[in-house]
């Protein structure tokens, strides 16, 4: 009977630690530990179970065609989770293979730290809770049951980016500028993926040295708005070695749907927003809302046919509204030798008035030319606007004798100081500067059916000139010292007619002076030429900068 006790004891000691050992192999089984095979070919499994993300379905297309090619391009309009969707790709890559080697890079430091390696530390912090799991409880404990955080210690820049916790594997994300990728020539692995984040601002010659890594296998990834129709990025959708994909703002869930489905994506009333603020046909909406490349169409707003059609209406149209008047100044001779025009241009409404053109006055000369000007279109009591360029010494030395007139005969005219170097601000996520600004606004005066006057000149300069994106994808008219070499003159008549469309924001070509305005003209009698009064000292602003957007003051 002992004997019987023992070997049942001993029976039943061997069958708890049988039991304890095949739990602790289906625990270990069952943990993850990096890297894992277990999504190596289902990255969108991997963003729904580690990174709590269900993909969309063009999100869905962009994080799987590396499974099937090793060269993928991708154009898109804005909020449709390109950033997102190259995290995850990243983590993917790092998370799934022993060799997962993941280099971003971007036009700009600012691109590359502020969105793309942004939104990797962002995943990899939030890694460990499922999609499932966290619609339950976004705050529950992690990881969940069903995930596993991902190892390693994200740094606060791309430079510092992420590693592996073992050693023995070479895992590791890491960004570097599109300048600085001379030192990485001998990066690439048959595991490795590149990465590329507004590749329309990345120089050609980047990306032949981010191809040449991928010689010994390996996948790349580029992505972008397409703000540039030439280069290397607007070419790898016409070569049959990339695959290409291409994403509009319009298929984001939250449009097709009408309300908001998935947080930060584009939304039905921004699109709608954006065709209504620059013309269903314009550049802006091309590249940013249908994630198509600009035609040479839409980046040069004043071609000839549609100088045309300005100036077969602007003789048809009804002169109303407040006449706004602008002055592109000029003195007698530049120091580079050079004699511009000075250009004065008068509008009511839809409808250039007149270009009056001179040379060779000097400051006191041009004041005694506008009143005139003035007279000859002003109506009795109205208070017009002026727009004079104050940019350079002619623009500074004019701008002070028509501030001090304008100081001693307040009711004759409002007096608007304009800079052209000056940053936009209006619109500044679409413009550079205040130039590109202003003519940006005269396409839109064209496009509204606004009148030209016919004028060879002018055709010419406006002609010459086309928006092209810089590496932040904000729109930059053709520089100034480029028209020069091309016409041999300086684009004074465009510049003039540029000036006399710009006007005080939320206000529409045809409105009328404010009644606090024309009560001022009312009852201050206009006289011409009277004599000059100097403002007294630090009365006014001598740098003649103004904020020409929501912020004017008024001279």
């Amino acid at each position: 009977m002992g004997r019987l006790r023992k070997l049942t004891s001993e029976l039943r000691t061997f069958a708890a630690d049988l039991a304890a050992a095949i739990a602790l192999e289906r625990q270990k089984a069952n943990t993850i530990t990096w890297p894992s095979p277990k999504w190596r070919q289902d990255p969108v499994a991997f963003a729904r179970d580690v990174l709590g993300i269900r993909c969309w379905s063009r999100q869905t297309e962009l994080v799987e065609a590396t499974l099937r090619h090793n060269r993928v391009t991708c154009r898109a309009g804005r909020r449709v989770s390109k950033s997102n969707s190259l995290a995850i790709l990243a983590l993917w890559k790092f998370c799934s293979f022993e060799r997962g080697d993941v280099l971003l890079t971007s036009a700009t430091k600012a691109q590359l730290d502020g969105v793309l390696w942004s939104e990797v530390r962002r995943l990899h912090a939030n890694s460990g809770l499922c999609a499932d799991c966290a619609a339950v409880d976004p705050n529950q404990p992690r990881p969940c049951p069903h995930s596993a955080i991902i190892d390693g210690v994200a740094g606060l820049t791309s430079q510092s980016g992420l590693k592996g916790s073992d050693a023995r594997y070479g895992r590791r994300i890491f960004g570097k500028t599109a300048r600085k990728l001379e030192g990485l020539l001998g990066f690439g692995s048959p595991e490795c993926l590149i990465i590329g984040d507004e590749c329309s601002g990345v120089e050609d010659a980047v990306f032949g040295a981010l191809t040449g890594m991928l010689a010994g296998g390996g996948a790349i990834v580029l992505c972008g708005n397409p703000t540039k129709t030439s280069g290397y990025f607007a070419r790898t959708f016409k070569l049959v070695s990339w695959f290409a994909i291409h994403i509009a703002s319009t298929e984001s869930p939250n449009y097709v749907a009408g309300h908001v489905v998935i947080p930060g994506l584009a939304t039905r009333e921004w699109v709608d927003a954006e065709v209504e603020e620059h013309g269903e046909d314009s550049a802006h909406v091309a590249v940013h809302v249908k994630g198509e490349f600009a035609s040479a169409h839409q980046l040069r707003p004043f071609g000839s046919d549609v100088f045309a059609r300005a100036t077969a209406v602007n003789h048809r149209i009804d002169p109303k509204g407040l006449l706004h008047i602008s002055l592109d100044p000029a003195l007698a001779t530049s120091r580079d030798g050079r004699n511009d025009d000075s250009v004065f241009a008068a509008r009511r409404g839809k409808r250039i008035l007149e270009l009056d053109v001179c040379q060779g006055l000097d400051e006191h000369e041009l004041l005694d030319r506008f009143l005139d000007f003035l007279e000859r279109h002003a109506l009795p009591g109205e208070q017009p606007v002026l727009n004079l360029d104050r940019l350079g010494l002619a623009g500074k030395l004019v701008g002070d004798v028509f501030e001090a007139y304008r100081y001693a005969h307040p009711a004759r005219f409002t007096l608007w100081f304009i800079r052209e170097s000056d940053n936009a601000k209006r619109q500044a996520s679409i413009y550079n500067k205040h130039r590109d600004e202003l003519f940006g606004n005269l396409a839109d005066y064209l496009r509204d059916g606004g009148g030209l006057p016919e004028d060879a000149l002018l055709e010419e300069e406006l002609d010459v000139m086309e928006f092209a994106p810089n590496v932040k994808g904000r729109s930059v008219l053709t520089p100034k010292p480029q028209i020069r070499k091309l016409l041999g003159r300086s684009p004074d008549r465009a510049d003039a007619v540029a000036l006399v469309c710009w006007q005080a924001p939320h206000t529409g070509w045809e409105d009328g002076p404010r009644k606090r305005e024309a009560r001022a003209a009312a009852s201050t009698p206009a006289t011409a030429h009277a004599p000059l009064h100097r403002p007294p000292p630090g009365r006014f602003d001598k740098g003649g900068a103004f904020d020409p957007f929501g912020t004017m003051r008024r001279r």
